[in-house]
């Protein structure tokens, strides 16, 4: 589905006065583990999907998450603050990717933002100029 949903996120997207500010596209990351037994990162072909539609290059592998957690969409925003607090790291070898540039992270679902929230501080703590977040769904 990941085609028809970044067309989607894409019609959206252009309609945001941030748009254009966008240099780069990067993913909320999986576990090492956790995608071998998904065999794929639902926002890492969304976010491919983006780019293809934008013209927009991708960043693969800025984030890391270097810990597996709990399935956020359990548990409260308190407990997921606490649960992905050290899972996640930049990867140093895309820093000059994003230093001083405009970032859009591309996530599926936002129940209460602790997982774009972190992302975006890694990002931002590592040279990100603004960054911005694009997602599929939004729980209530």
């Amino acid at each position: 589905y990941a085609p028809i949903l970044a067309k989607y996120m894409f019609d959206d997207l252009t309609q945001r006065p941030f748009y254009d500010k966008i240099d780069v596209i990067t993913y909320v990351p999986m576990h090492k583990l956790n995608l071998r037994q998904r065999g794929y990162n639902q926002s890492r072909l969304i976010a491919h999907e983006l780019s293809k539609l934008s013209g927009i290059p991708i960043v693969e592998d800025a984030l890391l998450k270097i810990k597996i957690t709990k399935n956020q969409h359990k548990l409260n925003k308190e407990k997921r603050k606490l649960n992905l607090a050290k899972s996640m790291i930049f990867n140093l070898s895309c820093s000059q990717s994003i230093k001083g540039k405009s970032v859009l992270i591309c996530d599926d679902v936002f129940t209460t933002g602790v997982t774009v929230a972190t992302c975006a501080k890694i990002l931002n703590d590592n040279g990100a100029k603004e960054v911005y977040t694009a997602c599929i769904a939004r729980t209530e």
